[in-house]
């Protein structure tokens, strides 16, 4: 089983950070996801994972935001290994994409979308917004309990 860390940037404005994953990416080149995702090191414990992750993907420190726990759920991947999601949140002011510093390697783009139009986006896919796979699975229980803690 893979230990997976998944991180949501959410805003005042009810919009989250969406991720396009780098077309050199040997997993699911170009299609859309969590803010930052990133796999477990051996050793590490999911918050450990989230924190080293972002800071590569985005150049963020822990201390510009404060990632809360969400739940964690397992998702069977297509390619027959089961992925264990480990969600966290944070609240943050739009404005922290300007302290980022991407990871080319890993991210090729980023949006802030409101809530609604990314779960549209579950019931009538978008050709320009691609999603992971594991979206239809794991992300409406992801958006309906950011709605019972957040909005």
């Amino acid at each position: 089983m893979m230990e997976i860390a998944v991180l949501w940037l959410i805003n005042k404005e009810n919009e989250i950070l969406l991720a396009k994953r780098s077309l050199a990416k040997s997993l699911h080149p170009g299609v859309w996801g969590p803010t930052v995702t990133g796999t477990a090191e051996a050793g590490e414990i999911p918050i450990q994972t989230l924190v080293r992750e972002v800071e590569e993907e985005l150049g963020l420190k822990v201390n510009d935001y404060s990632p809360h726990f969400l739940f964690t759920t397992d998702f069977n991947h297509t390619d027959g290994q089961v992925r264990r999601f480990n969600i966290y949140y944070a609240l943050v002011e739009k404005e922290i994409t300007n302290k980022f510093k991407i990871d080319a390697t890993e991210v090729a783009d980023m949006k802030w979308l409101s809530l609604k139009s990314v779960k549209e986006f579950l019931i009538t896919p978008v050709p320009e917004f691609e999603l992971i796979p594991s979206a239809k699975t794991v992300w409406p229980k992801t958006f309906e309990m950011l709605e019972k803690k957040y909005l």
